[in-house]
């Protein structure tokens, strides 16, 4: 089993990034995750652990019957349907990811990945703390972008995941940086 900590965007569309990123992180067991108005599609025969504070992808993943999907609860944010709080950080303080899907609101090169929401941030943070691998999730407007809570360094990501192609001048700073652009 894989375990994952899932937190995507919900306004992008990353199908054929995915596509590539499957060979990446798991060659031995295929998956073709791509987000579309949060609608995830794995195939039948993934058999994988998925921790997410987000409602709407838990209960997506809920869907294949070989997955093991455990919601890490809290107060709920009714805007962004996911879990905050202290219960939510505990919870994620006992846990090891091999791969966690980080979606990414804003990203500066020096600055690192930031949020505005103090909560949010504190969330990513235990999220980040808890994963081998940090896959970032943008586009390409949020790139130079930052707002006042650090969540982590951009030395902190594994892999970017943009709708750029991978050898753009706007991700020069990312590669330099060691971090893998998909």
């Amino acid at each position: 089993y894989r375990s994952l900590g899932f937190w995507l965007p919900r306004w992008t569309n990353f199908r054929d990034k995915f596509a590539k990123l499957q060979n990446t992180l798991w060659a031995s067991s295929p998956l073709d995750v791509y987000d579309t108005a949060n609608k995830y599609f794995l195939p039948q025969d993934l058999q994988a652990t998925f921790f997410t504070p987000s409602l709407p992808v838990a209960m997506q993943l809920l869907a294949k019957p070989q997955l093991e999907v455990i919601f890490v609860g809290g107060r709920l944010s009714r805007e962004m349907q996911i879990a905050l709080g202290g219960n939510v950080l505990n919870t994620l303080a006992g846990i090891k990811f091999d791969n966690c899907f980080l979606g990414t609101s804003y990203l500066d090169e020096g600055q690192g990945i930031t949020e505005f929401d103090w909560d949010v941030v504190q969330l990513k943070k235990a999220m980040v703390a808890a994963a081998d691998r940090i896959i970032s999730l943008t586009i390409a407007a949020k790139l130079g972008s930052s707002q006042r809570y650090k969540v982590c360094d951009v030395s902190a990501l594994d892999i970017l995941v943009t709708e750029l192609d991978p050898a753009s001048p706007q991700l020069k700073p990312y590669r330099q940086r060691g971090v893998e652009i998909i």
